[in-house]
């Protein structure tokens, strides 16, 4: 069976399990903490030391973005990277735009600040950073998104895709670290996080952290 290797919090973690879960793969978790990342770790897992990375009869291949590639590959339906060589381009292009901008401007601070930092390093959240976040930064990559559903129903057309998937990854960690779109001006992101929230296999991985952080 494969092996998912990270911490569920993670965002990253989190895009591959909704993909997973979307494509109703099953597979055993190993849970390991970014801070608990050792040399065995970096020389047999990820060279990089950071999660995730997935494990199959031995091949390991690190990276949420190669991973969700390769598992669109071997598991075609539903498909999430789809269409034409342009299409195709498109999509991956969104998600490194989710993978990047939008976790350095919104994603990121609120989660490492309201979430890492507290729950884990014990430590108080950056307040001056945060409000830079939820006043400046946001509303930038919030902007880009916003305009893009202009005419899609999705990131990328009428079709969920891994643009998508990523979307709801990250915004999930931002929503965990008190971030809401609620009130925003951004009512079509708004409305697309409450599609996605909704969408099986994304809704599971959601309750499962609930329950997660609950136990």
């Amino acid at each position: 069976m494969p092996k998912l290797h990270g911490h569920r919090m993670s965002p990253y973690v989190r895009k591959v399990r909704m993909v997973l879960a979307i494509k109703g793969i099953k597979y055993e978790h190993d849970e390991v903490s970014p801070f608990e990342i050792d040399e065995q770790y970096r020389r047999n897992i990820h060279p990089m030391g950071k999660v995730p990375a997935y494990e199959e009869d031995g091949w390991i291949l690190p990276d949420s973005s190669a991973i969700c590639s390769y598992l669109d590959n071997v598991s075609a339906s539903p498909g999430l990277i789809y269409g034409n060589a342009r299409d195709k381009a498109q999509i991956i292009w969104w998600e490194e735009f989710l993978d990047t901008a939008f976790i350095q401007q919104l994603a990121g601070p609120f989660f490492f600040e309201n979430v890492i930092k507290r729950r884990f390093l014990k430590q108080a959240a950056d307040q001056i950073l945060l409000k830079e976040v939820d006043q400046h930064l946001a509303n930038k990559v919030l902007d880009v998104l916003d305009r893009q559903l202009e005419t899609n129903k999705y990131i990328y057309g009428e079709q969920m895709s891994l643009a998508d998937v990523t979307f709801a990854a990250h915004y999930r960690a931002a929503f965990l670290g008190g971030f809401r779109l609620k009130n925003r001006g951004f009512k079509r992101v708004e409305d697309l996080w409450k599609l996605l929230s909704n969408t099986k296999g994304i809704k599971d991985v959601i309750m499962d952290e609930n329950r997660f952080m609950a136990g």
